[in-house]
């Protein structure tokens, strides 16, 4: 396991590296994706002006579900961007190189890369995912708190899952 996680953490700091390797361009990147987050809760906002509920729900039920999804998007992007070059390494016979090395070829295939500005993005994300669960009627308790994580970390490989499926 040790072994591994310092694998991943030299295969992070490289991509890192790369992403910092062109500032302007990153941070375009990383006001898009901000940018983008912001246009979504902007239009939930919005749509509960006009209307109290939907299918049920209000507005912080309905933020809380959206902000669940987003971390578990930031997460899988964050984690396994590397398996969408998956093809592309196959179809060069740069994958071959993966096979002759000391560690499982999915492992290294799926954490390629690291997605640095996805992490710079869980911040906001984390924000107003808990601005979210503090607007709710009820508030969540240890139990319920540690099944949400759970949940997460359910989604988190559901997600890895897809993503390995569709590579």
């Amino acid at each position: 396991m040790k072994r591994y996680l310092t694998i991943w953490w030299r295969l992070a700091v490289m991509s890192a590296g790369s992403t910092l390797a062109t500032p302007l361009g990153s941070l375009g990147f990383l006001l898009g994706k901000l940018v983008r987050l912001a246009c979504f809760v902007g239009f939930l906002v919005a749509m509960f002006r006009h209307t109290p509920s939907l299918a049920g729900y209000d507005l912080a039920q309905v933020l809380v579900f959206f902000m669940t999804f987003n971390l578990v998007d930031v997460f899988s992007q964050l984690l396994f961007r590397g398996i969408y070059g998956i093809g592309r390494r196959v179809r060069d016979g740069y994958f071959d190189y993966y096979l002759v090395q000391p560690v499982r070829p999915l492992f290294r295939a799926a954490f390629h890369t690291f997605d640095l500005l996805d992490l710079l993005t869980l911040p906001p994300v984390l924000a107003l995912t808990i601005v979210a669960v503090r607007a709710l009627p009820v508030r969540p308790g240890p139990s319920e708190t540690a099944l949400f994580v759970l949940l997460l970390a359910s989604g988190v490989a559901l997600a890895f899952a897809i993503h390995v499926a569709v590579a």
